[in-house]
């Protein structure tokens, strides 16, 4: 249309509900499989669960219905299914990391959501995912499946880790509702 972007605005996440609870993290995993079908690779997941099966780990699954009940049948991992905004910011709060394995996320709360509870995200380093997460800092961004994989197999030997106060305060600095609310302001000035 001919109209250059001032800038950008992002959604923002609620971060008096998302907000590091205090409770100790289990070596649990959220894995969240898309809210549509096809924006998460099948086979990968099948690899990702693997895994996590292998790692002795929980996992809590949650997303797309079809490949979530998929995944919580064949390996016998816990659904996370109609849970409040409250209970979901606990779940991310005693995770060890949220891993999102989507290609095709345009903003993705998720990720967002699970770094204000100070929680890593492992993702791919393509659409939002690539501008929200901060590798090595708030969470890891994969370039490929092989990666990714790489990635999540040091996280489960405790050979990653974050800051999860640096997460929070990227989160509070970019996302929260304030943030967002100055960044609007200034584009419209």
């Amino acid at each position: 249309y001919g109209v250059e972007p001032s800038g950008v605005v992002y959604p923002p996440v609620d971060t008096e509900i998302f907000r590091p609870r205090p409770q100790k993290r289990n070596m649990r995993f959220l894995l969240y499989l898309g809210s549509y079908a096809g924006d998460t690779d099948v086979k990968l997941v099948t690899e990702v669960a693997e895994l996590l099966r292998r790692g002795g780990t929980e996992v809590l699954v949650f997303g797309n219905k079809t490949l979530r009940e998929y995944v919580a049948k064949k390996f016998r991992f816990s659904q996370l299914v109609d849970v409040s905004d409250e209970e979901l910011a606990e779940v991310y709060s005693s995770s060890v990391a949220t891993l999102a394995p989507q290609k095709w996320e345009t903003f993705g709360y998720v990720p967002v959501e699970s770094m204000a509870c100070g929680t890593p995200v492992l993702t791919f380093n393509v659409m939002g995912a690539s501008e929200t997460v901060l590798h090595g800092r708030t969470g890891w961004l994969a370039e490929n499946r092989r990666e990714f994989l790489q990635y999540l197999s040091s996280i489960i030997k405790g050979n990653l880790e974050i800051d999860p106060e640096y997460a929070r305060r990227h989160v509070e600095n970019h996302f929260s509702l304030a943030a967002t609310s100055v960044n609007l302001d200034d584009i419209i000035r």
